[in-house]
């Protein structure tokens, strides 16, 4: 069968219009069961974005459903709600040797971080086994386990590097995750160095150690002057002038991690291959600031409200009842923004990448491989993914 040429995108067609009424009667149905909905609320949230997503005028399938998450979380909960119980029990009865309380609390940390990576794998490998493209679905072999070792090791690796070798363990992650993905009876493949990113990531974490630098001598002079007992005018000049601060040094930390993120993105779509087709992206740091504007929103309009309400408090007045604002602002950034960004995301995504090659539909072969019976449940259970 002779395979046809390619070379266009991937079309996305959700609109934030369609999607918020979704995401509130998610809300309401969650409020209402107590949480129990929040997974087949899930469900439809994808659904919709998978339905959005097409290519060659074919539109992705999402197959999944909530029962399958909620039986997922079920059986994660019922290992690891005693775990947690005893992790709360240690800490009481180590209150009075801290130093062993430290250690504990340090174990407890690190393997809560392996299960993270357990679950991102498991939470990909379920995703990809309930997508498919004109009836024939994706799937992913390998280990979460191999996954979740090779991580943490590649994680202590860039601790003692202090973040230098950061792109390393990104490019052999993605390596993992990719050469075990399949679609069809076709795995993926996936050919990254990770030389390339090191000049840009060495780039922003010099950006990122300059402007933590600067946020350490910011706070150092605010504790420094409240040592004089400055009166109540003055301390909130000084309250003001450091969060003035401190939320622009956040802002362009967040600019230096976008313009590394727009990077890599473009070198792994180029490492990615299927077959005879290959992919470039053209995805700019001011491409991808648009799609994070609404959070950096947010996080300025929360960072006015706490100074507000701190200069309320210096003042002498009631600032409890001004609380309710950051509350309520908080609550809007928990759920509206991640499916905002993502919307925001996938639309970039799909619009600055070509596909090119040779392809035939017509010779893909049904994916083989045991779907899992259930869903992502440690990834619902540790809160780590927000689709």
């Amino acid at each position: 069968m002779t395979d046809n040429k390619v070379n266009e995108q991937p079309l996305y067609t959700g609109r934030l219009r369609e999607l918020i009424p979704i995401v509130f009667r998610n809300i309401l149905l969650s409020i209402i069961t107590l949480g129990i909905y929040r997974f087949w609320g899930k469900t439809k949230i994808r659904r919709y974005l998978w339905s959005r997503v097409s290519f060659r005028g074919e539109a992705l399938e999402y197959t999944g459903t909530g029962a399958e998450l909620f039986l997922g979380f079920l059986a994660v909960m019922i290992i690891l709600i005693p775990v947690l119980l005893l992790n709360s029990f240690l800490q009481i009865a180590l209150q009075s040797k801290p130093h062993i309380f430290i250690a504990v609390q340090i174990l407890y940390g690190l393997v809560f971080m392996y299960l993270i990576y357990i679950a991102t794998y498991r939470a990909q490998r379920y995703r990809l086994t309930r997508t498919s493209w004109r009836g024939i679905r994706g799937g992913m072999s390998g280990s979460a386990i191999t996954f979740a070792n090779k991580a943490f090791l590649y994680m202590l690796l860039t601790i003692v590097t202090l973040g230098v070798m950061y792109p390393k363990m990104q490019v052999a992650l993605q390596k993992y995750r990719t050469e075990n993905s399949v679609f069809g009876d076709v795995n993926l493949e996936f050919e990254a160095p990770f030389a390339p990113l090191m000049k840009s990531w060495l780039f922003s974490l010099s950006c990122l150690l300059i402007l933590y630098g600067v946020m350490g001598y910011f706070s150092y002079e605010f504790f420094e002057a409240i040592k004089t007992k400055p009166s109540q005018a003055e301390i909130f000049q000084l309250v003001v002038g450091v969060l003035i601060a401190l939320t622009v040094i956040g802002i362009l930390a967040g600019v230096a991690m976008v313009w590394y993120s727009a990077v890599v993105i473009r070198h792994f779509v180029s490492a990615t291959k299927f077959e005879n087709l290959s992919a470039t992206s053209i995805m700019t740091v001011g491409q991808l600031l648009k799609v994070y504007i609404p959070a950096y929103l947010v996080y300025s309009g929360l960072v006015v409200l706490f100074a507000l309400t701190t200069a309320l408090k210096s003042s002498g007045g009631d600032a409890a009842t001004f609380l309710i604002l950051p509350i309520i602002a908080l609550a809007i950034f928990g759920t509206l923004i991640p499916i905002i960004i993502i919307n925001r995301f996938i639309a970039a995504f799909c619009a600055n990448m070509t596909i090119t090659g040779a392809f035939s539909a017509a010779r893909l072969l049904q994916n083989q491989q045991d779907k899992p019976g259930y869903g992502e449940g440690l990834a619902e259970a540790l809160e780590v993914d927000a689709l």
